[in-house]
């Protein structure tokens, strides 16, 4: 048994803000309330100073986190193994780090640091973990294996990136006919195909007819382009939230109501058996597929052919 990181907690205050905090947590739903507080009572204090990391992306995992104060600043390697790290979230008082690692019996794939005021954190051991968190972790693997394995381009992604696309994907369910999404209309939903296949065209100007483009069958997605922004070689992705105008038929950039513009739809997708798919929400997708996640570094890499050959 490894040392302790510091003394567990004292007084029913604190442990019944750290029996909240879990509570609160996905991961932990379900699990009896005495076990938790047995958890918490077993759980042990740490001081980070700010800068200093609370763990290192490639360390083993032993511990899963709760903040109690001040704030970590998660750090996710650049994809291209060069460059400095980018922050890719802030953790504060009552939130939860490291389950990823512990979840998936991996190593870390971030690294967590304090923030500019240091952190106060209590870790959990794996043992506690896996007894209070084990039907959570579970279905978490369950949601790797049917989103993520049959698709190529989410296979072998960071796991981390594999649950977060997981986690965030809705069933959508469209009849032969249906229009899945139409060119011109405001971005909602990036999907992936499960079940059927579905046919995408494309309405040139000055032109009346749509013209077919792509075939779509199990494993295939669509509706990401514009949540990627100008993704030809040698022009700058937009960013989430920034302002940019459209370069696509059907005028300049629609808003999503929450301050961020996105292009119109560049294509139409028209079912054309009985589709099954998972959607996920275009807010939530654009989070996904930031500057510096593999996923968009795949998704971009792919979209180029089609995209320059249609300007």
């Amino acid at each position: 048994r490894r040392e302790p990181l510091g003394p567990g907690p004292r007084g029913p205050t604190r442990l019944a803000r750290l029996v909240a905090a879990l509570e609160s947590h996905s991961l932990f739903e379900g699990a009896e309330r005495r076990v938790l507080s047995a958890a918490a009572r077993d759980m042990e204090s740490l001081v980070v100073p700010p800068g200093r990391p609370l763990y290192k992306h490639g360390a083993k995992g032993d511990y899963v986190y709760v903040v109690e104060a001040g704030s970590l600043d998660v750090m996710a390697p650049n994809p291209e193994g060069v460059g400095s790290p980018r922050t890719s979230g802030t953790v504060g008082p009552g939130g939860v780090v490291g389950d990823v690692a512990l979840t998936f019996a991996t190593t870390r794939e971030h690294t967590a640091r304090a923030g500019s005021r240091g952190a106060k954190v209590w870790g959990m051991r794996r043992c506690w973990f896996e007894r209070t968190a084990g039907l959570a972790v579970h279905g978490r693997r369950r949601l790797i294996r049917r989103f993520v394995h049959d698709v190529p381009i989410l296979r072998g992604l960071p796991v981390h990136e594999q649950y977060a696309c997981a986690e965030g994907f809705r069933e959508a369910v469209f009849a032969p006919g249906d229009v899945v999404m139409r060119q011109g209309d405001a971005p909602d939903y990036f999907y992936i195909l499960e079940e059927g296949s579905a046919k995408c065209s494309v309405r040139l100007p000055g032109e009346r007819e749509q013209f077919p483009v792509a075939q779509y069958g199990a494993g295939s997605y669509f509706g990401e382009l514009e949540f990627l922004g100008d993704v030809r070689k040698g022009a700058g992705g937009s960013r989430r939230g920034e302002k940019k105008r459209s370069e696509t038929v059907g005028g300049g950039g629609v808003s999503d109501g929450g301050g961020n513009e996105w292009r119109p739809r560049k294509a139409t997708v028209t079912a054309t058996t009985a589709l099954r798919c998972a959607a996920i929400e275009g807010a939530r997708f654009a989070e996904l597929v930031v500057e510096g996640t593999e996923l968009r570094r795949r998704m971009v890499r792919e979209a180029r052919t089609y995209v320059n050959s249609i300007h």
